[in-house]
């Protein structure tokens, strides 16, 4: 098993693990066992740069599963998990690379590069064929020359992040506020979607066309199952 391979499904049993109990303790000492192995002044099997983006994704991965533990929250990530296939992880990661930016300078960052694999290999979980779609799209062969084009591909996915990463709301709160943010997920939604559709038309072969299909159903699809 490769180390990215081995850091996920550490990442996924920590996640889980953190589901399954309240102790906040216990949680924390999981953390700093992780801690322990992938910081970078201790580990030195790895490189450094590395370690401080899989720092950045155990950090962030603590500080919300902490924060949900404050808040009660009921959306938890029962149902979660699909055939080793986690959401929480899934949106750390498509997170950190558009915050990166999709572009010809970042395409071949050893960062985003790090960042690319893991999520390609968490979608491939779920689904081989998204996950060859998102190898395609992100891969440098597609990503050169037309910045309005590179723009177009952020753009679309940078909305589906806001989107997944949007806090839920109860069937109960939609009916008695008629609740802004439900319009605002929507919008957001479809402002995704015409940024891939353009970002499809302006693509000249058809491999590539139907990898933006499958990106967008396969997005819709994530949004339906975590997100309403």
């Amino acid at each position: 098993m490769e180390t990215r391979e081995i850091f996920l499904q550490k990442i996924n049993e920590f996640i889980l693990f953190s589901n399954k109990l309240p102790d906040k303790d216990a949680i924390k000492s999981k953390y700093l066992d992780l801690v322990k192995e992938y910081h970078p002044d201790v580990n030195n099997e790895i490189d450094g740069t590395i370690l401080n983006e899989y720092m950045v994704i155990i950090n962030n991965i603590f500080e919300k599963i902490m924060n949900d533990k404050i808040k009660h929250s009921k959306h938890k990530s029962t149902g979660n998990n699909i055939q080793g296939f986690n959401f929480t992880v899934f949106c750390q990661l498509l997170t950190k690379i558009t915050e990166i930016g999709i572009n010809n300078e970042t395409i071949s960052d050893g960062v985003f590069c790090e960042y690319k694999n893991l999520l390609l290999l968490e979608i491939k979980k779920f689904d081989k064929s998204a996950e060859e779609a998102f190898e395609l799209l992100l891969s440098g062969e597609l990503i050169i020359g037309d910045a309005y084009k590179i723009k177009l591909l952020n753009s679309g996915i940078a909305n589906y992040v806001y989107l997944l990463n949007s806090v839920p709301i109860s069937t109960k709160e939609k009916y008695k506020r008629m609740t802004d943010i439900h319009i605002t997920n929507m919008q957001l939604g479809k402002i995704a979607d015409n940024y891939l559709l353009e970002y499809k038309d302006s693509c000249g072969d058809e491999e590539y066309k139907k990898a933006v299909e499958k990106v967008i159903q396969w997005l819709k699809e994530i949004v339906k199952k975590y997100k309403n």
